[in-house]
């Protein structure tokens, strides 16, 4: 069983956890809240932030330079972690087009693959920061694909974790 605490926005003893999820890449915070944020990932922690709207103006998404073409989307069969053929979820849906920047060391450790076209969009996006990391899952395809088809889809929810777990 996993054991996990939550938090209010403005609790900052949050940051004394060596993993945290942030379930928004929020556009609203100020540069004294996303500083801080950004100093625990530098000092070794791991912030994980779950984008579900596609936006790519929230503060992390801005400073990882995530761009998504809004009227472009592309059809998924399933979501994979890259390097594990075992780490797999079959699900189907569409998400949009994001374009990631290699060069500020942003990596993909998953995504959302079509098997019939071999393309793929980023799932789960990683930067190494200092002594810490932020790993960025771009979520709203997989949400959406739960909310068309939730007596197919719902379950996947607890296999979600067991994806992501090598990486997180």
């Amino acid at each position: 069983a996993s054991r996990y605490d939550t938090f209010l926005e403005d609790d900052y003893s949050v940051l004394s956890k060596k993993l945290i999820v942030i379930p928004f890449d929020s556009p609203d915070w100020n540069d004294i809240q996303f500083n801080r944020y950004l100093d625990y990932a530098r000092i070794g922690g791991t912030l994980v932030i779950i984008n579900s709207n596609n936006s790519v103006e929230g503060k992390f998404a801005k400073m990882l330079l995530l761009q998504n073409t809004i009227n472009s989307t592309e059809k998924f069969t399933g979501i994979q972690m890259v390097g594990n053929q075992n780490a797999f979820l079959n699900i189907s849906g569409k998400t949009s087009n994001l374009k990631t920047n290699p060069e500020l060391g942003v990596h993909i450790l998953g995504g959302y693959v079509n098997n019939e076209t071999n393309q793929s969009q980023p799932f789960v996006i990683e930067k190494q920061i200092d002594n810490g990391r932020i790993i960025y899952i771009n979520a709203k395809g997989y949400f959406d694909a739960i909310n068309n088809e939730p007596m197919k889809y719902f379950s996947s929810l607890s296999s979600l974790s067991d994806l992501l777990a090598p990486n997180t």
